[in-house]
C-alpha cells in the first residue's frame, strides 16, 4: 500500500533523494534513471515520478532524451545557484569547491549590496542589522551554533534584501543557501575567526547606520575575504 502522504510531499521526497544521489555521484552523469525503478524505490505513482523528473530537469540535473530515456546531466549544466542544488552539493564531494565558488559570488554581490543598503535602508532595517549582529555576538558567547546561524542568515537577508535593487534581491535564497553551505557537514560553526567575523558584522551595521556606503562595502568585502581565507585554510588541512 502506498503512503498517504500528500502528492506534493511525496514529490518533494523523490526530488530531494534523487538530487542528493546525483550531487553525491551515486547517480553518475550519463546514467539512465528508469521511472519504473523510481516508482518501486519510493512506492509512489507514475504521476509523482513524472513531476519529480520535471523538477530535476528544470534544475538542469537530468534530461529526457527521445529513445534514450532520462539521463543524469553533467554538473556544468546544473543550476548551481538553485538553493536546493546548493544544499545537495554541500553534502557531496563538491562541497569544498562549491563553498569557494559561492564565496566568490558573495564577494561580487555583498559589497555592492552593502553600499546600496547604506543609501536605501529604512530606520527599521538599520535597527534590524544591529539586532542581528548583536544576536550573533550573544550566540557566540553562549556557544549556541543554531542561534548564530539564524542570526547570520537574518543579517545577510537584510543586507541583500534592503538594497533597493530587485536583481540583487532575487539572489536572497542563493545567499541564504550559501551560508548554510558554509556551516554544513562536519565543519564547526565556531572557529578562531568567529570573534573577528562578529566584529565585522557589527562594523558593517554601524557603517550602514552612518549612511557610509563606501565603508559598508569595504567591511562587506573584508568579511567575505576572511571567510575565503578560512575556507582555504580548511582545505589545506
Amino acid at each position: 500500500m502506498r503512503p498517504t502522504t500528500a502528492p506534493a510531499s511525496l514529490q518533494r521526497v523523490v526530488v530531494t533523494e534523487l538530487g542528493r544521489d546525483i550531487a553525491a555521484g551515486r547517480l553518475r552523469a550519463g546514467e539512465v534513471i528508469v521511472p519504473d525503478e523510481v516508482e518501486k524505490r519510493f512506492d509512489v505513482s507514475r504521476t509523482v515520478v513524472r513531476e519529480a523528473f520535471r523538477s530535476l530537469e528544470a534544475r538542469g540535473m537530468i534530461r529526457a532524451r527521445h529513445r534514450s530515456g532520462t539521463r543524469v546531466e553533467q554538473e556544468q549544466y546544473w543550476n548551481l545557484l538553485d538553493p536546493d542544488v546548493i544544499d545537495w552539493r554541500g553534502a557531496g564531494p563538491s562541497a569544498q569547491r562549491q563553498l569557494e565558488e559561492l564565496l566568490v559570488l558573495r564577494e561580487a554581490v555583498e559589497p555592492m549590496a552593502a553600499s546600496l543598503v547604506a543609501l536605501h535602508a529604512s530606520a527599521d532595517e538599520v535597527a534590524a542589522l544591529h539586532d542581528h549582529a548583536e544576536r550573533m555576538a550573544a550566540a557566540a558567547r553562549d556557544n549556541s551554533p543554531s542561534e548564530y546561524m539564524l542570526a547570520d542568515d537574518d543579517f545577510h537577508t537584510i543586507l541583500v534584501g534592503a538594497s533597493g535593487n530587485g536583481v540583487l534581491a532575487q539572489l536572497l535564497h542563493t545567499i541564504s543557501a550559501t551560508l548554510r553551505s558554509r556551516y554544513g557537514g562536519a565543519l564547526p560553526v565556531f572557529t578562531d575567526a568567529t570573534a573577528r567575523a562578529v566584529e565585522r558584522h557589527q562594523r558593517l551595521a554601524a557603517a550602514v547606520a552612518a549612511r557610509d556606503g563606501e565603508t559598508a562595502a569595504e567591511e562587506a568585502r573584508a568579511l567575505v575575504r576572511e571567510a575565503q581565507a578560512e575556507a582555504v585554510g580548511r582545505l589545506a588541512h
